[in-house]
């Protein structure tokens, strides 16, 4: 099933956000629900109303990895967007907000993350919310970061040579954290058990698809 990620709203981080996900291998349509404008990115980019059925029909949310609510605190923009994406079976809703009374609302509405607006570096924000729960960042650079993941159980009993991660996914395994002990990987033969936590340095880009080989 294609990878679909759906935006609303062209602030700073609606934008950067399309951009980071869309590296990552996502269709991703940003809707701009302002003013009409003519702007050009490597993801779709659309002007329209949150009460045109036709435009809201034609957006597919219920087939959507993710969608994003980003409009800032705009109190009733903010909850209508919510409404809308629920009602069409969105299953994986984000929003931004600061306002307390926004984020209690957008909570109730259904929403599973609320997020600050724009403040961090938009790939590391975008791996956040699509990474599981376990996976953990300490940002180095734009795309490059140390990242720390439980192991997918396909992987056990598997050498590092075997599953060639640094050629596939360009990342550099640097150790596994097993029964609570940090063991270091300098051998091409060490074997991975079920349960390990991988620590390693790679491209952000490319840390969702360490899930099969």
């Amino acid at each position: 099933m294609e990878k679909y990620a759906l935006i609303v709203g062209d602030d700073e981080l609606g934008i950067n956000l399309a951009k980071a996900i869309r590296a990552m291998n996502f269709r991703v349509v940003l809707l701009n629900i302002g003013s009409e404008k003519e702007r050009r990115f490597d993801f779709e980019y659309i002007s329209g109303s949150l009460k045109d059925e036709k435009l809201i029909d034609s957006l597919d949310i219920d087939r959507t990895t993710i969608c994003i609510c980003a409009l800032k605190d705009d109190f009733f923009s903010s909850l209508e967007c919510v409404r809308i994406l629920k009602s069409r079976g969105a299953g994986y809703i984000v929003a931004e907000a600061e306002d307390e009374v926004l984020k209690y609302y957008l909570n109730l509405g259904g929403v599973k993350k609320i997020i600050r607006p724009f403040s961090d570096y938009a790939l590391i924000t975008a791996a956040k919310l699509l990474g599981k729960d376990e996976l953990e960042l300490t940002y180095l650079s734009d795309v490059q970061a140390l990242f720390q993941r439980k192991i997918p159980d396909s992987w056990a009993g598997k050498t590092l040579s075997e599953l060639d991660i640094r050629k596939k996914y360009d990342a550099n395994v640097l150790g596994v954290r097993r029964n609570g002990e940090f063991i270091p990987a300098v051998k091409s033969d060490f074997s991975l058990e079920k349960d390990d936590e991988l620590y390693a340095l790679g491209d952000l880009r490319k840390v969702f698809d360490l899930e099969e080989v």
